[in-house]
């Protein structure tokens, strides 16, 4: 039996949404919307292990990272800031979702990729690890061995995503030496660093910003980062033209339709403001043949009237379709 670990990407969409379905559609602490079974943007921000066998993905942890106290606060919204001790030390990492093929349930596969994890965190100098876990149940009791600390969420998950009648509690451990991968590990995680190495410091961004991330900004020399204080350094690149550019026109709907043959499975939405510049965009995917919907924002209602107009009248003569966001920017 051939095993393989290694970070998930998109190209392994289809088989981590078959297998949280089947983790997550009728499981007995929590309801899910079928949506979040599903490979997301989310995804492609976070950092996904996975275990293969013979090609088969058996089990998975994902990975959020926090790098500062702000961001654990706005994760967890029904949680007590008050209740976070001062000491904490970030970045950290959130192990935010994770599953198991039933028929491996007893293989012990999802406890060596949460290992395998905190171990390569801890190699570059994370030493905090936090944990959501719905009280009473089995993980809880495995965390609490582990020596994680729990704090009640009085937040019951009841959203149009999860919800729950049992609390949830968040639970955070330093990560130590007794979270190391066992040495028989070690050849299965060798070419894992260098890819958390980039993860972390943003350059490992599975989202494309721009093409191969032509256009990167961010602070302090790492990429697509916020800024956490005053003396922060921001920067800006470009990279280089890879071949002689074409007229404008053509490397609009160029644009297009390679933004098509990256996400052929996923519906294109296109931000229209009224105004020629997003017209331009959305013309270029039109003459590219590519189908999009057009999202207008409305303000309040009518705030921005004038600008929208154009933007329903564009698409009614073009028989573009669109949906409305509405937004109250009085209370934004």
């Amino acid at each position: 039996m051939s095993t393989e670990i290694r970070f998930l990407s998109r190209t392994d969409s289809l088989q981590f949404n078959h297998l949280s379905r089947t983790c997550f559609e009728n499981h007995s602490y929590f309801w899910s919307h079928p949506s979040t079974y599903l490979w997301s943007e989310e995804q492609d921000q976070n950092l996904i292990l996975g275990l293969f066998e013979n090609g088969q993905l058996r089990s998975y942890r994902e990975m959020h990272l926090f790098r500062n106290r702000m961001e654990v606060e706005k994760r967890f919204l029904g949680l007590d800031p008050l209740d976070l001790p001062e000491h904490l030390s970030f970045p950290a990492i959130y192990f935010s979702k994770s599953a198991t093929d039933p028929g491996f349930q007893k293989h012990g596969f999802n406890s060596k990729l949460r290992n395998i994890a905190l171990q390569l965190a801890r190699s570059e100098g994370v030493l905090l690890s936090f944990a959501s876990v719905i009280e009473n149940t089995p993980i809880m009791a495995i965390l609490q061995k582990l020596n994680y600390k729990f704090i009640k969420n009085l937040k019951k998950w009841n959203s149009h995503l999860y919800r729950s009648q049992h609390y949830s509690y968040i639970g955070y451990v330093n990560i130590d030496e007794k979270f190391c991968a066992p040495e028989c590990d070690q050849d299965l995680i060798k070419g894992l660093h260098s890819e958390f190495q980039k993860w972390l410091s943003g350059s490992g961004v599975a989202f494309d910003y721009t093409r191969d991330q032509h256009f990167q900004f961010g602070f302090n020399d790492k990429l697509f980062v916020p800024q956490m204080a005053a003396a922060d350094r921001f920067f800006v690149r470009y990279g280089q033209c890879q071949r002689e550019p074409l007229d404008f026109r053509s490397e609009c709907l160029i644009a297009a339709r390679e933004i098509q043959k990256k996400y052929p499975h996923l519906p294109i939405y296109l931000c229209l403001s009224g105004g020629v510049d997003s017209e331009v965009l959305c013309e270029s995917f039109r003459f590219a043949r590519v189908p999009f919907t057009a999202i207008i924002a409305r303000y309040n209602g009518t705030l921005n009237l004038h600008d929208y107009t154009w933007a329903i009248t564009y698409c009614q003569s073009k028989n573009v379709p669109y949906r409305f966001f509405d937004i109250d920017v009085l209370k934004f």
